[in-house]
């Protein structure tokens, strides 16, 4: 009878590390698998992103990584304009000065988010008639660098804060929505051609 030949040192380094080295090849294999599927879901996200609606995220806080950073140096900065509307914000590009509308969200560096305006009233201070009140629209703004939702300006269009008891011969009135929408486009044009 012949007594078989025990396996020599290469032999049992083999079975010993072979069970270690089809392990480390799926959790490679899976590792792999999952990247793909978060550079394809990134891919969509970045795809969707273009359209300007989607720079409505950055009024609620979130930075839009695709958008231009800002200040880009550059002579026109574009800027997207959002009122809003309950719940909800809505593209206002009717508000956005000639020549800085943005082509898409990653030409975008400013977002202006708008409050929804109100109308305020106060009797005039002087003059014939100190009884019937007077009334201006007003509207709280925020200015937000897009690509990071980081504030660069805040701004309430019309009478601020508290109402004075009486309304000074000085202070601009918006009377209309209008007025108050040109008083908006003024002030953006400062931010978009600096």
């Amino acid at each position: 009878m012949t007594t078989p030949t025990p396996p020599n040192r290469r032999q049992l380094a083999l079975r010993e590390a072979l069970p270690i080295l089809l392990i480390t090849l799926c959790a490679g294999l899976v590792l792999a698998v999952l990247a793909w599927r978060s550079i394809g879901s990134l891919r969509g996200v970045a795809e969707e992103s273009m359209d300007l609606s989607s720079l409505a995220m950055v009024c609620e806080g979130e930075g839009l990584p695709i958008a231009r950073p800002y200040p880009s140096g550059d002579p026109i900065r574009p800027a997207m304009v959002f009122q809003r509307s309950g719940d909800t914000w809505q593209e206002a590009a009717d508000l956005i000065p000639a020549g800085a509308t943005p082509v898409d969200a990653t030409a975008t560096e400013l977002v202006l988010c708008v409050d929804p305006a109100e109308t305020v009233s106060a009797p005039p201070c002087t003059g014939p008639d100190t009884t019937t009140p007077v009334s201006s629209q007003r509207a709280a703004m925020r200015m937000l660098a897009a690509r990071t939702s980081v504030v660069v300006a805040r701004e309430t269009i019309g009478p601020a804060g508290e109402l004075p008891t009486c309304w000074p011969e000085d202070a601009p009135l918006f009377s209309t929505p209008a007025e108050l929408e040109a008083a908006i486009t003024t002030w953006l044009a400062a931010y978009t051609q600096p």
